[in-house]
């Protein structure tokens, strides 16, 4: 009952404090200060404020001091509605809303629209309509290696098409074309270690050991936490799978109580138990 009532405080005060935000900010909000209270307001299971809250959150004219990455206030303010709106149980709306932009080719810029289309397809994909979401991303990377363009935004939005490409083949049992669209993502978002440990754990579940410590060896070199266990699991294995038997129990070793799994997988081969 306390940890309920303290929960009910704080979604109170957090409403009360975008509120006073909105009435002080001189008849021109921000757009996601709405949106804040629409996910509040759905947390309390109030579908109906959240949605209020959502449309006067399309009428903002808050016009952004700078610009989020290579987003501008347009496409900063529909994603997230649009997601909003499909969290709240309005998946028609949702895509309608990604669907206005992804056809106004006049309006939106090509990073606007390719944004739409991943986001669109993430949706659908989440609604198991699996071969609407491959046509969007399959879209996305067509467009995106016929571009000359080298800049970052144009390399990330390539990763990200590519990195959701392989997820949705590994959901469809797809495993060689995840392995190699996850492969793409790893090669072209080259300083983004959960891609390249994405990229391993693929390779591992498809037997491809030598591809998974490549990848692994990636994510470790650029991960902020090196000595995370998902990492070493994914290379102290593939070690074993690769029969690099001292390798693996060396690296086993290093790791104490978390690596005494590894070490009986080991003596087991070994028959040394």
């Amino acid at each position: 009952y306390s940890s309920t009532l303290l929960l009910q405080n704080k979604l109170n005060n957090t409403e009360l404090a975008l509120l006073h935000a909105i009435n002080n900010s001189k008849g021109n909000p921000l757009d996601n200060t709405y949106v804040n209270l629409a996910t509040l307001y759905k947390k309390l299971n109030d579908v109906d404020k959240a949605e209020h809250m959502l449309k006067k959150a399309l009428k903002t004219n808050y016009s952004y001091p700078y610009k989020f990455l290579i987003f501008d206030s347009v496409l900063g303010k529909i994603a997230p509605i649009s997601l909003t709106y499909f969290e709240l149980g309005k998946p028609e709306i949702a895509e309608n809303m990604l669907i206005s932009v992804i056809s106004q080719k006049s309006k939106y810029s090509r990073e606007e629209i390719i944004t739409a289309k991943e986001l669109l397809a993430s949706i659908y994909m989440i609604q198991e309509k699996n071969s609407l979401s491959e046509n969007l991303l399959l879209e996305n990377t067509k467009q995106l290696e016929n571009s000359t363009s080298e800049k970052q935004d144009s390399l990330i939005f390539r990763g990200c098409s590519y990195q959701s490409l392989g997820f949705l083949y590994k959901k469809l049992n797809k495993t060689t074309s995840s392995v190699e669209n996850l492969r793409n993502a790893a090669r072209i978002d080259i300083y983004n270690d959960a891609t390249q440990y994405n990229t391993a754990y693929a390779c591992f579940e498809i037997g491809d050991y030598t591809c998974s410590i490549e990848y692994v060896d990636k994510a470790i070199a650029l991960s902020h936490n090196p000595e995370w266990i998902g990492f070493k699991e994914i290379k102290g294995y593939s070690l074993i799978m690769l029969n690099r038997l001292e390798k693996a129990e060396e690296y086993f070793s290093g790791m104490g109580f978390l690596g005494y799994s590894g070490l009986g997988h080991i003596a087991i081969i070994r028959k040394d138990f």
